[in-house]
């Protein structure tokens, strides 16, 4: 998984099908203290579906929840961490191509000081 910073959000993508999260030592080292000082962190989880049905809300969810486990593990109170997930639709990339679908199947951390 590559973080991206994108306003004030840090993008990690998926493989197919897939609720996989872990980060990289260095995006870890980053993105641990950053989360333990906000006061509420937002966990994201999206598809590259554009149609809303029930596998595709699973994996949304799934992702969103394989990363705040992952902060968790790491310290961070479950009070501070919301979770929010879209089955479908909120894309980031062209989703005709498979590098734009690549990077709609995401989870979003937004934080907040």
């Amino acid at each position: 998984l590559q973080p991206e910073v994108q306003g004030e959000a840090q993008l990690f993508a998926f493989a197919f099908n897939s609720a996989d999260f872990s980060a990289h030592e260095g995006e870890a080292a980053a993105l641990v203290p950053a989360a333990k000082v906000a006061k509420t962190i937002t966990v994201h989880g999206y598809t590259d579906s554009p149609v809303i049905d029930v596998p595709n809300r699973s994996i949304a969810l799934a992702r969103a929840m394989a990363a705040r486990k992952f902060l968790m593990e790491h310290g961070i109170p479950a009070e501070k961490i919301k979770v929010r997930f879209s089955s479908a639709g909120n894309f980031v990339a062209d989703n005709t191509t498979d590098s734009g679908r690549a990077q709609n199947r995401r989870v979003e951390i937004r934080m907040a000081y």
